[in-house]
C-alpha cells in the first residue's frame, strides 16, 4: 500500500464498511482475525506486498495452523487489500 493510510486504519475502516453487509457473527469473525492476525503482522505497515503477504502465510503454516484457518486470514487480507484499492486507490 502506497500512501498515507496504514493497514490497520485501512483494516478498520474495510471492517465498518463490511457491518453493513453481512450477519453480526461473521462480522465479528472478521474483526478477530484482524485483531489476531493481520494486526500484529501488518498493523502499521503503509506497504503490503506479495513477499510479505507469502511470508506472513507460510509462518502460519508452519506453526501447525490449519489450512481451513489460513485460508479465512487470507481471505479477509485480500478483501482489506482490494478495499483499498477500489476505495482508497491504494496499491498493494
Amino acid at each position: 500500500m502506497k500512501n498515507q493510510i496504514t493497514f490497520g486504519q485501512l483494516a478498520g475502516k474495510w471492517a465498518v464498511e463490511k457491518e453493513r453487509f453481512v450477519k453480526h457473527s461473521t462480522c465479528c469473525m472478521y474483526k478477530l482475525i484482524i485483531r489476531t492476525h493481520l494486526l500484529p503482522a501488518f498493523g502499521a505497515s503503509t506497504a503490503v506486498g506479495e513477499a510479505e503477504a507469502q511470508k506472513f502465510v507460510l509462518g502460519k503454516l508452519e506453526s501447525g495452523m490449519r489450512r481451513t484457518t489460513v485460508r479465512s486470514i487470507v481471505a479477509v487480507l485480500r478483501s482489506v487489500l482490494k478495499y483499498g484499492a477500489r476505495r482508497w486507490g491504494i496499491r498493494a
